[in-house]
């Protein structure tokens, strides 16, 4: 006779820990770095899809939002630098928040060290590629004016956190 489809979830959730708060809090970390980057990315398509067209009714339109697009779109070198090493660093930070979930999501000898590392390239691969990469990449690209706006503010902080690394990349 065969399992019960319940009788076979319930033994699959048993190789899972229960979730604690240190478990819980590094999931939510991963989320939201995975929301950074995303973020991150789609300013990269946004900024540099603007066409002439674009800059100049954001010139036309006298305002600060517009006024710092433009500041930014004046050293594209600088900017790409920027958005690539932040999205590097959160990039980074999203595996190894990861590898602690993984290494603390499942049962001690549930599965196999083999098995853990995979789940973590495929899990955390499609994560970074689908909802940090593709996913923003099309949106931004389809309201460039309005992700660019958005992401002025951040991108000009990290312009300046990044300033000496950034410099460095440009000048090499």
């Amino acid at each position: 006779m065969d399992p019960s489809p319940s009788s076979s979830l319930l033994s699959f959730l048993q190789i899972f820990q229960p979730i604690d708060f240190e478990l819980g809090l590094s999931i939510f970390s991963v989320l939201v770095l995975v929301v950074l980057s995303a973020l991150l990315s789609g300013s990269e398509v946004a900024m540099f899809s603007i066409s002439n067209k674009q800059r100049f009714e954001l010139e036309d339109q006298n305002n600060n939002t517009n006024k710092r697009v433009l500041i930014l779109l004046k050293e594209p070198k600088k900017l790409l630098a920027t958005i690539l090493i932040a999205n590097n660093f959160i990039n980074v930070s999203i595996v190894m928040a990861s590898n602690f979930v993984f290494n603390n999501l499942f049962i001690e000898g549930s599965i196999s060290d083999t098995m853990n590392f995979i789940l973590q390239v495929i899990v955390i691969t499609f994560l970074i590629l689908l909802f940090g990469e593709v996913i923003p990449k099309v949106y931004a690209n389809n309201y460039n004016l309005t992700f660019s706006k958005f992401m002025a503010i951040p991108l000009q902080l990290l312009k300046k956190i990044f300033y000496p690394i950034s410099q460095i990349l440009v000048n090499s």
